[in-house]
């Protein structure tokens, strides 16, 4: 999703609308007892980290124009404005980094947790 910011975050946000109303559709089919004990556990971690994503697309975007309208207004060079955008790219790697950690994180929990947990929470409703 962060790679769509070099077209502007057009596709990441399509993502996230998606990925909103599927989770919202889900939400209101699903009793809620049982969509909360299956996408709680990991959702913790993967819902915050889609969100960093698109922010992350975000910065991308700002770059990539703040680059293009550098080499129109011909005073700088391509070079000059990735020099300049210097913090933005730090930040750029530090949130891929956060990213790739949480959704790890919320792969092991989604594997290894959610099912047991979610049988757990939902024999106590039955």
């Amino acid at each position: 999703m962060m790679l769509w910011g070099f077209l502007f975050s057009i596709v990441s946000t399509g993502i996230m609308i998606f990925n909103s109303l599927l989770i919202g559709y889900l939400a209101s089919v699903i009793p809620l007892h049982v969509f909360l004990a299956y996408v709680l556990p990991h959702g913790i971690l993967e819902l915050p980290a889609l969100i960093l994503s698109l922010a992350t697309s975000f910065m991308v975007t700002h770059i990539v124009i703040r680059c293009i309208r550098g080499i129109l207004a011909k005073n700088h060079t391509f070079k000059a404005e990735l020099i300049t955008s210097k913090n933005l790219i730090v930040a750029v790697g530090v949130s891929v980094i956060l990213c790739v950690v949480l959704l790890f994180f919320a792969g092991i929990i989604e594997t290894y947790v959610t099912s047991a947990l979610a049988d757990f929470i939902l024999s106590l409703f039955s």
